[in-house]
This record gives C-alpha cells, sequence and structure tokens, in this order.
C-alpha cells in the first residue's frame, strides 16, 4: 500500500524525484518576434493613414498584442505537434 500511491504521482519508491526534462530550444522567440513584427506593422500602418503619435502608439500596441497572441497560438501548436 505505501508504494502504490507513489507510483501513481510518479515518484519513485524510495522517494526519489523523476529526472528533469530534457531542455526545448526557445519556442518564446516566436511570440516575439511575431509581437515586434505587429508593433512595427500597426505603427506604419497609422503613420500612413497620417496618424499623430498617439494614434501611432495605439496601432503599434493593439496590432503587437494580436500578432503576439497569434504567434503564441502558433508556438502551442507547433510545440504539441513536433514534440
Amino acid at each position: 500500500m505505501d508504494s502504490a500511491p507513489r507510483a501513481r504521482y510518479g515518484c519513485a519508491p524510495d522517494g526519489a524525484r523523476p529526472a528533469a526534462a530534457p531542455p526545448r530550444g526557445e519556442p518564446d522567440m516566436i511570440v516575439i518576434a511575431a509581437a515586434l513584427l505587429g508593433a512595427l506593422t500597426g505603427g506604419f500602418k497609422a503613420r500612413n493613414r497620417k496618424g499623430n503619435a498617439a494614434d501611432i502608439a495605439q496601432y503599434a500596441a493593439g496590432f503587437g498584442i494580436f500578432f503576439a497572441l497569434i504567434g503564441l497560438i502558433v508556438t502551442v501548436a507547433l510545440d504539441k505537434i513536433l514534440l
């Protein structure tokens, strides 16, 4: 009865912790790159529409957040598919 609960939770019978998972690389770079690309896209779009500094900042922030969200979804999808 003593070893059954430990085995269920992934612990070894002697109480040792399981080995750490190997590093998987840097998937966060997709999110960062997407956020920067979105901010640049939004800034240029607002400037082309003759917006003032507040318009440019708002477009850059909005597009940056949107592109980062899309990058996060892509990162999770690639992580699930490839690993």
